[in-house]
């Protein structure tokens, strides 16, 4: 069989794929025919659910700049070559409809040619999909994307992102059956283009990103903690800088994988709407990781938008806040934490200083040695075992000659060893903090998945959070042993489905 040209139009918001009934059917192509083209119209729609579920995003979330459609034999095999025709949308004002248009695809019916049982569509496709001209259906299947976004093919000129990328919705049936090409029934082809486009099959997709919007609430609890410091009792709080995402995906399948998905939740399917609300995402090998910031690169502000794509997997997607820990002059406070209590980094200083057994000495003869201990100014710190903490340590390049209690000279690396042996020290290097949570799906579950805005309300920041040694490393969000901050928020979902999640930070 060959497509010889094919049109498009197409609505989009919610975004699945749809079935045809094929039993029983009746072609409407005359029999007999040696020469003719046949028309399948199609209507590319989101489905008739409330607006209050849904929204319908930015201008470029739902921007179509291109499409290909592939076409498939009853046993998965390539049925012809894909296609990749202009598109042209109109503005829809139904409660759920973003944009609307309709496709009329014309097949060479001859004698001896087969016409396709199923297709799937792909807007703004990445450059992978479009060279795949006649793949199977198992070949979309099991193809990845590093980007939510397709890119444009623009000749002579730098690849660019062209819109957020869509794909056949996937869903289960109400006879169990996975739904993932959009069937193509006998009864839906016909022998003119009027009568087709009087009988469309109707094509649901969805877009691969994951959005997460998240916002300070203004009623937001950020009064501060009292503690000591030293000996001064110092009131602590959180002032925020900004806000972003972690462990995300690096990949994402293009389709949809319900494999092995056995009822996560209530309602994670819904048939009616041909969506599911649930995924099998794809699994980083080893070799790859899961996206990361550090400090610096945590900046986004409230009302702010983060993209990414599906993850299911344990390494849970989290929402990560930054900070400055500040007393209530505004000044921020570099404070350290060591043996359960706080402290300014110079009363560390002099706390192993005077502790560690370490003497400097002065005197040309063993009748006139005077000792002293080692001038808490010498002692440096270098990262811990932990990446929020630091151990105490001297400079590589430390010169001055150093003695134990009993007058015995002590080597650079016997020294720095003996100040190491004080373990991690928690160390709020410039007061910098941060706090996170998971993002939550549905049912407690930990999970973003695809087609879905988080819009994530922080409520309230509470505790003096993770601590920050040094800003340009990589965060791997963790909480100290000893500390209980947290974060608090309230989290709604959209397809563009919302979730929602009120956030506590602290403890």
């Amino acid at each position: 069989m060959k497509l010889q040209k094919l049109f498009l139009g197409f609505m989009l918001l919610g975004l699945f794929a749809a079935c045809t009934n094929q039993d029983d059917l009746v072609s409407n192509v005359p029999e007999n025919a040696e020469e003719s083209n046949s028309f399948l119209a199609v209507n590319i729609s989101s489905p008739t659910t409330t607006r209050a579920s849904f929204e319908d995003g930015l201008d470029a979330e739902h921007a179509i700049n291109n499409g290909i459609f592939f076409f498939f034999n009853p046993d998965g095999s390539s049925a012809s070559e894909a296609q990749t025709p202009a598109l042209t949308w109109e503005k829809n004002d139904a409660s759920n409809i973003t944009k609307t248009s309709n496709a009329v695809l014309v097949f060479d019916s001859s004698e001896g040619k087969t016409l396709p049982s199923s297709m799937i569509v792909i807007l703004n496709p990445s450059l992978e999909v479009t060279a795949l001209t006649t793949p199977s259906l198992q070949d979309l299947k099991d193809a990845v994307e590093t980007s939510y976004l397709g890119e444009k093919l623009v000749e002579g000129e730098d690849q660019a992102p062209s819109g957020f990328m869509m794909s056949n919705s996937v869903y289960m049936s109400s006879t169990g059956l996975e739904m993932m090409p959009t069937p193509i029934g006998i009864a839906d082809i016909f022998d003119k283009q009027e009568d087709a486009m009087k009988s469309p099959v109707d094509v649901y997709v969805e877009r691969l990103a994951v959005k997460i919007v998240t916002t300070y609430a203004e009623t937001m609890s950020n009064t501060g903690t009292e503690t000591t410091v030293g000996s001064a009792t110092v009131k602590i709080t959180p002032e925020v800088v900004g806000w972003q995402i972690v462990n995300t995906n690096p990949k994402s399948k293009l389709l949809k994988d319900l494999s092995d998905v056995s009822n996560p939740f209530t309602g994670w399917n819904d048939a009616t709407n041909y969506r599911s609300y649930w995924a099998k995402s794809y699994v980083p090998k080893a070799t790859e990781s899961y996206g990361s910031l550090n400090y610096n690169d945590i900046d986004l502000e409230s009302e702010d938008i983060a993209y990414c794509l599906e993850n299911t997997t344990s390494t849970s997607t989290k929402l990560i806040v930054t900070a400055v820990l500040k007393d209530a002059s505004g000044v921020a406070q570099d404070i350290m934490k060591f043996a359960g209590k706080l402290y300014y980094k110079e009363g560390i200083q002099k706390l192993l200083a005077s502790t560690s057994g370490l003497y400097t000495r002065t005197g040309e003869s063993s009748t006139e040695y005077t000792y002293a201990t080692i001038p808490f100014g010498d002692i440096t710190f270098e990262a811990g075992s932990e990446q929020y903490s630091v151990v105490a340590t001297l400079a590589d390049n430390y010169v001055t000659k150093l003695y134990n209690s009993a007058g015995v000279e002590v080597s650079l690396p016997d020294a720095r060893a003996k100040l190491n042996s004080y373990g991690n020290i928690l160390y709020w290097n410039g007061g910098m903090t941060y706090y996170y949570v998971d993002i939550i799906h549905r049912a407690e579950i930990p999970a973003v998945i695809r087609n879905h805005v988080y819009k994530l309300n922080v409520t309230s920041i509470v505790g003096l959070g993770t601590p920050v040694p040094y800003p340009e490393v990589v965060i791997v969000p963790k909480v100290p042993v000893d500390e209980e901050s947290y974060i608090a928020a309230q989290i709604n979902i959209l397809p563009w489905e919302i979730v929602t999640q009120n956030i506590q930070l602290g403890n």
